[in-house]
């Protein structure tokens, strides 16, 4: 089959296999039923993955993320990623297939200007074209994002850009401004290789929350600093001063971090029970710091139901806080009507209470974000696809509407 008539199935088998995933029976279960209104974002008929789709506050009218393909000149293996801008499309909008990301939704790329400040350690430069990018999260004035940027030799920084939306030409937007977030001794002669993710502004833009883990290998030969290793552990840095807190124990694998509408919660991730759970943990701006007794667990995947099987090997994590106070999350939990433990969305209400699927398609569903300043709706990348020729290998961004 030719690409152009793979791609016609792909769209319509597409659709047929949402429907099937959300209309399904069950003689044991009750059927989960969609509600709301969904969009494809990205159709473009390369083998890509566009993934981290983040709505522009204060509209929410078009979407940041990160692509491993722009355009017909610029196709990466080596893992290289850009940061890319789409709109949002219109309700009951159906964008056709089209070869090329950049013929979809008035796409930019994000081209990281002359002003981005190549940082040096041990030797090693971060160049501005040929890193990877990951996790962009917007500033609540839509006009700055945090990113990560990696040079590709395991040495990564976290970034808050500017952009300049009257710079640029053709399909690329420029950045204005680059501020490095300088929360270790990059001086250090024994450096560490930090490693970032998942970064996340508060809604009142005093902090950045992040997460970040280090790795300092054995030196070569006699002497020297032995191998040390720091997990993944949840940091808030001050835009205004500078301080740098840490949040989370830093005993185990804690990431993903959201912020409470007020700004006075942070809800992330950890392993610190065993799987993938979520809690959430006060924190005192005024004081800047976070609330130690105030940690409370929230999900518990593994949770037999009454006349049920276990959950095995269940975990719940990336989660995000809407407006309203609910908090949807990304589980491995058997979704009602199938069998299949991939990542799907979930909601709860922020006490942890009334947790229900809201979206699964029986693959892969992750990275979910919301509409800025209230709404019912949500982007979320997913790797469904009934292409075999994409199936599993191609992650595409869908909007779903007052859900």
């Amino acid at each position: 089959m030719s690409m152009i008539g793979r791609m016609k199935a792909f769209v319509i088998f597409a659709s047929l296999a949402l429907a099937a995933a959300v209309g399904c029976e069950s003689d044991t279960e009750k059927c989960f039923e969609l509600t709301g209104s969904l969009s494809q974002v990205t159709s473009d008929t390369m083998q890509t993955r566009h993934l981290w789709p983040r709505l522009r506050p204060p509209m929410g009218d078009q979407i940041l993320f990160t692509t491993d393909f722009f355009g017909g000149e610029d196709f990466d293996d080596n893992g290289s990623r850009h940061f890319a801008l789409i709109d949002v499309p219109g309700s009951g909008e159906v964008r056709p297939p089209v070869p090329r990301l950049i013929d979809i939704g008035n796409a930019k790329r994000i081209v990281l200007g002359t002003n981005f400040q190549l940082t040096s350690d041990a030797g090693n430069d971060f160049d501005a074209n040929e890193s990877a990018k990951s996790a962009p999260a917007w500033h609540p004035d839509g006009m700055r994002f945090a990113g990560i940027v990696n040079n590709g030799n395991n040495l990564e920084r976290l970034y808050i850009f500017t952009i300049d939306f009257g710079s640029g030409t053709g399909t690329n937007l420029n950045t204005s401004e680059s501020v490095l977030v300088r929360d270790v001794d990059l001086t250090d002669p024994t450096q560490n290789q930090y490693f970032y993710s998942t970064p996340s502004f508060s809604p009142d833009g005093e902090w950045l929350a992040y997460a970040r883990s280090f790795y300092r290998p054995p030196p070569q030969g006699e002497g020297g600093q032995p191998e040390r290793s720091e997990p993944q552990t949840v940091y808030a840095y001050n835009l205004s001063d500078g301080r740098v807190v840490q949040v989370s124990a830093g005993a185990s694998q804690e990431e993903n971090p959201s912020w409470s509408p007020d700004s006075s919660s942070i809800v992330f991730d950890s392993n610190r029970d065993g799987s993938r759970e979520i809690y959430t943990i006060a924190f005192d701006p005024d004081a800047g710091a976070p609330v130690m007794s105030s940690l409370r667990r929230l999900t518990v995947s593994n949770a037999v139901p009454v006349g049920g099987t276990p959950q095995i090997q269940a975990q719940s994590f990336d989660p995000t806080w809407l407006s309203s106070g609910e908090i949807v999350y990304v589980s491995t939990r058997r979704a009602p009507c199938s069998s299949l433990r991939e990542r799907n969305l979930w909601q709860m209400l922020e006490d942890g209470s009334s947790q229900e699927a809201i979206f699964f398609s029986r693959v892969d569903d992750h990275f979910p974000d919301l509409v800025p300043g209230g709404g019912r709706s949500i982007v979320f990348s997913t790797q469904s696809n009934p292409v075999d020729a994409f199936n599993g290998n191609k992650t595409d961004i869908y909007i779903l509407r007052n859900f």
